[in-house]
């Protein structure tokens, strides 16, 4: 799993604790002296992608939930789908690698069966193409 995508999970999680911003987590967990200056652009994009489109995003998966509720789903494991929706949106990561990336973070930091609950998700949200990007957006290869 890529360290890249671990740390930007590990920010975004902080964000949902203490309410800071992302650039906020990303600065006082010491991105800046951990990433060189391409992998933390790579990072930010990522990260500001996934939060301006949250909202469609999150709906996208809420539609391919059966019998749950997106509330249900640990914060956790949806900043894990929530991101690598919006990595295969936004940065043009082929779904495959997105996924497999996903399931890795799912595992590490749930537990191991968590994987195919985030691999079934992701497959079904972007399989049908409604994580597609509506107009094009910026952005660069996998991190």
């Amino acid at each position: 799993m890529s360290r890249a995508r671990r740390f930007l999970l590990q920010a975004r999680y902080a964000g949902e604790l203490n309410g800071h911003t992302l650039e906020e987590n990303l600065a006082s967990m010491g991105a800046q002296g951990r990433f060189d200056p391409e992998r933390l652009e790579w990072i930010e994009s990522l990260g500001r992608a996934t939060e301006n489109a949250r909202d469609e995003i999150d709906s996208a998966i809420e539609g391919k939930l059966e019998n749950w509720k997106l509330e249900r789903i640990s914060i956790v494991s949806r900043l894990i789908i929530e991101q690598a929706i919006a990595e295969v949106r936004f940065m043009r990561t082929p779904a495959p690698v997105a996924i497999d990336e996903a399931i890795e973070l799912a595992r590490g930091f749930e537990a191991y069966r968590t994987g195919s609950f985030v691999n079934a998700v992701l497959d079904a949200v972007l399989q049908d193409g409604t994580a597609s990007p509506e107009s094009e957006q910026e952005g660069k290869g996998s991190g």
